[in-house]
């Protein structure tokens, strides 16, 4: 089973394909894949401007004659709503302006694949530093071969890996609205499946399978697919990531590896065409180079300020106060840092000089 990609979530089983035509075309018995939800943070930064990247490549406009307060997180100044749902917001901090932008599910679905991919890289190739702090990745199964029964099973009997537990709410307005909750929303991977026929009344006769990424993971995903030359490479991307490692299984073995999957699991990743990958993320490695580089984007401005305001031979002794008072503070762990960090530079010398011989 391939997939196909719609700029537009068809209203029925009748919907056509308006992606470019290397991506099939819509049919009742096809998953649908598309990217649901993107928000991207990033600091002011001379030359750059993302609004003509988001009215080109997007087609949103955004009203800036009206500006809210809307808390996020924190609480984001000012705020301008844009066409389709979408929001840009900024903030000032220690560092400089802070901006926000959040591109709804309305304009990712309205917008061809191939331009939303090159959205996201142009805009990474403009600002490298330019983070994704979430992204949603959903699959429509209009076959319905996703039910609530069969999930609800598999969370009651454990019979699951990947992420701990879930809950299930039902409707009992006679609309067989149905959600399920897998994993934890504070999570960096968080999955709802639910009936969107009901949610959309009838206009979206498909399950809906969501994965919502945040943070380290949503950045990692972003960046993959801003990176890929083609959109078919960005494809093969996105159908891993939808499922991330959630997996149902038979838990009959002490090694999950082991355990056979849930057949109706089985049979559903055999009709979609493809498996789930583990997006691993690198921890950060506490270390020298991670302590300066942390000073010079969170401190390095605030110590230019004081420089300033106490004058040179001031500041010299407020940071040698700061130096004494931390050195007492210093524990066991510190003291192998600073050795690695000395033995790794002692190592560089001795390269280097053996390079002069």
């Amino acid at each position: 089973m391939q997939l196909s990609f719609l700029t537009e979530t068809p209203c029925s089983n009748t919907g056509l394909d308006s992606q470019p035509s290397t991506l099939l075309p819509f049919s009742p018995d096809t998953p649908i894949l598309a990217i649901d939800n993107v928000s991207l943070m990033w600091d002011e930064l001379d030359g750059f401007d993302i609004l003509p990247f988001v009215r080109d490549l997007l087609g949103v406009e955004f009203d800036f004659t009206h500006s809210y307060p809307v808390r996020i997180g924190v609480v984001w100044e000012n705020c301008y709503r844009g066409s389709l749902g979408c929001l840009y917001m900024f903030r000032r901090t220690e560092r400089g302006v802070r901006y926000r932008l959040s591109i709804s599910g309305k304009a990712c679905s309205r917008t061809p694949l191939d331009l939303l991919l090159r959205f996201f890289e142009v805009v990474h190739h403009n600002n490298a530093d330019l983070v994704c702090s979430r992204m949603d990745i959903c699959l429509d199964d209009y076959s319905k071969k996703l039910t609530f029964d069969n999930l609800c099973a598999a969370l009651d009997a454990k019979n699951h890996s990947g992420f701990n537990g879930g809950t299930s709410t039902r409707n009992h307005d006679g609309s067989d609205g149905w959600t399920i909750y897998l994993g934890s929303r504070q999570s960096q991977h968080f999955v709802r499946v639910y009936n969107k026929a009901a949610e959309s009344k009838g206009r979206i006769d498909a399950i809906r399978w969501e994965s919502e990424f945040k943070s380290d993971k949503a950045d990692y995903i972003f960046r993959k697919l801003a990176l890929q030359k083609t959109s078919a490479a960005a494809v093969a991307h996105l159908e891993l990531y939808v499922f991330g490692n959630f997996d149902f299984i038979c838990k009959n073995q002490k090694n999950l590896e082991r355990c056979d999957r849930l057949t109706w699991w089985e049979d559903f990743l055999a009709w979609v065409g493809f498996g789930r990958a583990k997006i691993l993320v690198d921890k950060p490695v506490t270390s020298i180079e991670s302590r300066v580089i942390w000073i010079k984007k969170q401190v390095e401005k605030s110590l230019a300020l004081l420089y300033r305001a106490f004058g040179s031979d001031d500041f010299q002794s407020f940071i040698g106060d700061c130096v004494d008072s931390g050195s007492r503070r210093l524990k066991r762990f510190d003291d192998i840092l600073l050795l690695e960090y000395l033995n790794a530079r002692l190592d560089d010398r001795i390269v280097e000089n053996l390079s002069q011989v």
